[in-house]
């Protein structure tokens, strides 16, 4: 043991406490004022901040959930209807949420694909992982789930809209997600909040015992959702307590569930080989939600028919708030655009902007300026995909799967697919360059 530390037996685990005041002030303060923070002296105020902050930021959130109004619409969800769900502060949401409102709330159209969603993950034991193309919702569908599962009594859920919020200080931001997650749990948070204060690994081992030993004894469930896992570093992935592949060892049970979402370019293959884990989210609006899309963001909705719409995005959710912003960069007093001319500067950008994005990923695997023209792997790829051909082993091969997307066909062979109409056609593009070489 080093200098400086010391082992205190508080309630049913053994900490290991280690300050700049030493063990034994610690320990002392411990034995003479208790394990709750409001009883802790001020000498300790500033640790007590966050951990106060945390659960009292929570227990208001969860409060907001159990408005009968909200609580039956997240219950009993109607697809294609809108609601509005708190943000509770300790969030911290990411940039994708760029439409919450000035009193906080987060308008969220309820779509057929959530419901899905939380139906697999309420049915598996262990891990859930949430794959796909970016700009399909994926975001949108696990707050919405976070919101969801948060509202039923037996059920504790852990958040994290990214991961790249857990690369430094992981095990503090890690704790509070916990202490936020259980924050109606008072016992539970007694017995932890010594944990709280060492924030060393030892502690994190403990924390995942005293997790599971509560939850079974009161017949819980603990959902972990962590969102953009392709911003947790390699190192980090390594590493405990953010080895995610790791938690369902600690707890293993059926008490737990642990989600994960990724865009489809994430480099962690472990999540993605177990494809009974795996939930791909590449669905575009409905018919039904796309009214309801229409109707909220007042968007043409005197035009009998939006074929021409649907052709170019396929109602994926990125690229219509994409044409959108581009009713919006009319400014009066000249005549709005009609819905062609929007389409059409949408298709202009956005092909520039697929190309750059392209450009990038061929650059990171090997092509070579000034042409990044697509290698023999790669043009192969690509060229089965234009004409509709399956290909052998093609998850070996290399291609950008933020535009096109597997489909498994006969045994060994998978189908590329775009994800949208303007992928495929920044592909034929290419193709046509590749092929006017002498």
């Amino acid at each position: 043991m080093e200098e400086g530390e010391q082992n205190d037996y508080i309630g049913p685990v053994s900490v290991r406490i280690k300050t700049s005041r030493g063990a034994d002030d610690l320990s002392n303060d411990l034995r003479a004022y208790g394990s709750t923070p409001s009883k802790l002296p001020s000498v300790l105020a500033e640790r007590d901040d966050w951990w106060i902050d945390q659960i009292t930021q929570s227990q208001a959130f969860l409060s907001a959930l159990d408005d009968p109004a909200l609580k039956q619409q997240l219950q009993n969800p109607t697809v294609a209807n809108y609601i509005n769900l708190p943000i509770p502060a300790y969030v911290g949401l990411t940039s994708r949420f760029s439409n919450v409102e000035e009193n906080a709330l987060l308008p969220i159209i309820q779509r057929q694909i959530f419901t899905d969603l939380q139906t697999f993950v309420q049915a598996k034991e262990g891990l859930t992982y949430v794959h796909g193309p970016h700009g399909f919702g994926k975001s949108f569908a696990l707050y919405h789930l976070f919101c969801a599962l948060s509202t039923y009594p037996n059920n504790r859920v852990l958040y994290i809209p990214d991961c790249d919020m857990i690369n430094d200080a992981s095990i503090r931001k890690l704790f509070k997600a916990v202490a936020a997650a259980f924050a109606l749990d008072e016992e539970f948070l007694k017995m932890i909040y010594p944990l709280a204060l060492s924030l060393t690994y030892n502690s994190w081992d403990n924390l995942m015992d005293c997790i599971k030993r509560h939850c079974v004894i009161n017949k819980l469930t603990f959902f972990a959702i962590f969102d953009q896992h392709n911003g947790l570093k390699q190192e980090q992935r390594r590493s405990e307590p953010t080895d995610l592949l790791l938690w369902p060892q600690y707890l293993n049970g059926p008490f737990f569930k642990l989600i994960i979402s990724a865009s489809a370019n994430n480099d962690d293959q472990p999540l993605t080989k177990d494809t009974v884990s795996l939930f791909p989210f590449m669905e575009g609006l409905s018919p039904i939600e796309l009214s309801a899309w229409r109707a909220k963001n007042a968007f043409f909705v005197n035009e009998a028919s939006l074929d021409e719409l649907t052709e170019l995005t396929r109602n994926i959710p990125y690229e219509l708030s994409r044409v959108l912003d581009k009713v919006h960069e009319h400014k009066p007093p000249g005549p709005p655009p009609s819905l062609r001319q929007v389409l059409a500067s949408y298709r202009g950008d956005r092909l520039l902007d697929l190309n750059d994005s392209h450009d990038k990923y061929l650059k990171d695997h090997g092509a070579t300026e000034p042409d990044l023209r697509y290698g023999l792997v790669e043009h192969k790829c690509m060229l089965y995909m234009t004409v509709g051909i399956p290909l052998a082993s093609a998850e070996r091969h290399v291609f950008d799967r933020q535009f096109f997307f597997l489909t498994p066909q006969s045994e060994g062979f998978h189908l590329i697919r775009p994800s949208f109409p303007l992928a495929l056609e920044m592909v034929l593009a290419r193709l046509q360059s590749l092929a006017d070489v002498p």
